[in-house]
């Protein structure tokens, strides 16, 4: 079987790879749960479908969207080739792939080195070298160092997803405007790393309640000392807040919560709006849409489970420094008992292993699985089907049908 993304790969590229084992990051669990076709299981007597498994004593309910993103999937496909294409030589990775450590240590073992877990540089590729530039992308110096490297012959590969390239277009555009880029997202993520490199001048905002700050300085009503203190490095060299907050436009980390980079647009819009009037806000702020939609999807789709179905527990399933993950379990925590987990390795018995709480942490609790009930399912875009379908099994054999 060849999956839709590698048939979409292979007419972009013009090309057919059939040493690579993309499979392996399938299931076939979750193939028969997603198809359109309810059956019936001559053997078991489960009845899967329409993203619903029915094992009797178990019902999972699968969110309509979930799990790898088209991006991902991209960024997968193209290092995996370039581990079948260029073995014997030595392949680098500028920093993990995506977030999620099942398909980092994977690539790992296929031969791929993370430079940032051996503590190399860019300082340290040789030109025989194969760099690849993980799907967050990197900052515009590595890009420029990087492209020296493979004019005196380093192979590169950029799996740089395009959703944020579009997010580094529009902060050209910015920066060719005179604006200053006001970015929702977390200033120590590579994504947002990457995306604060490409603009003249920016101003990274975690959340609403530091976007009010801001809101609040620019209708006077915060002292330039408290924006610099607040912001302490999250902001452009030199940065100067009267000057530099004066004319700003709006981006975001593209795995945010897409609802709250709607709001924090809205609250800075209306803050410029009440300073300078409808007529002159243009002149002072812009904020075309840079939400991802793969991340929008996922999270509506996770929005109409736990609102629609009634469900014992969710599990959500995704590297713990994921940001898109920790954003889909944030909202399915207000509906329903919510566990985020990395994979079936976090529970055994009745005790479950999962990040939790706001802040987050890292905890671990008991009884979290019912004898029989609904469970909800939903997973990052950088989460491999096998991670869920291995989280199903799991919970089948720890929980046999009587």
């Amino acid at each position: 079987m060849v999956t839709g993304y590698i048939k979409a790969r292979e007419k972009q590229t013009g090309k057919q790879d059939p040493k690579i084992t993309w499979r392996y990051f399938d299931s076939d669990l979750i193939d028969k749960i997603g198809a359109k076709e309810v059956v019936d299981d001559p053997v078991t007597g489960f009845r899967v479908g329409q993203h619903k498994f029915d094992a009797g004593h178990f019902r999972f309910h699968l969110a309509h969207k979930f799990g790898f993103c088209y991006g991902v999937k991209l960024a997968i496909w193209d290092a995996l080739s370039a581990l079948e294409r260029h073995q014997g030589a030595r392949i680098l990775a500028l920093s993990e792939m995506i977030h999620n450590p099942h398909v980092n240590d994977e690539l790992t073992k296929r031969g791929a080195i993370f430079m940032d877990r051996v503590g190399m540089s860019i300082d340290d590729v040789r030109p025989t070298d194969v760099v690849i530039i993980p799907a967050f992308g990197t900052t515009v110096e590595n890009f420029q160092k990087l492209k020296a490297l493979g004019d005196k012959g380093c192979t590169l590969i950029d799996t740089t997803c395009r959703s944020v390239v579009d997010v580094w277009d529009q902060i050209q555009r910015y920066n060719a405007l005179g604006l200053t880029s006001v970015i929702h997202g977390k200033h120590e993520h590579e994504e947002t790393i990457a995306t604060a490199s490409q603009a003249t001048r920016h101003l990274v905002v975690r959340d609403l309640e530091q976007a009010a700050v801001v809101g609040e300085f620019i209708r006077g009503n915060v002292a330039e000392d408290e924006i610099l203190e607040t912001f302490a490095g999250a902001y452009s060299a030199e940065f100067r807040p009267a000057r530099d907050l004066a004319r700003i436009g709006m981006a975001n980390q593209t795995t945010m919560r897409s609802s709250e980079s709607e709001e924090v647009f809205a609250l800075l819009r209306e803050a410029m709006q009440d300073v300078h009037g409808p007529v002159a806000l243009d002149q002072h702020y812009s904020g075309l849409d840079t939400i991802c939609r793969a991340t929008e999807v996922r999270q509506e789709a996770v929005i109409e489970l736990v609102r629609d179905t009634p469900l014992d527990v969710m599990l959500v399933v995704g590297g713990f420094n994921s940001s898109n993950t920790k954003n889909l379990a944030k909202i399915a925590a207000a509906y329903v008992p919510t566990y985020h987990i990395e994979g079936a390795w976090a529970f055994d018995g009745d005790q479950i292993e999962h990040l939790h709480g706001y802040p987050l942490e890292l905890g671990t609790a008991r009884d979290w699985l019912p004898i029989s009930g609904d469970v909800g399912i939903t997973a990052g875009a950088s989460t491999p089907d096998n991670t869920v379908g291995d989280v199903i099994d799991k919970i089948l054999a720890l929980r046999p049908r009587p």
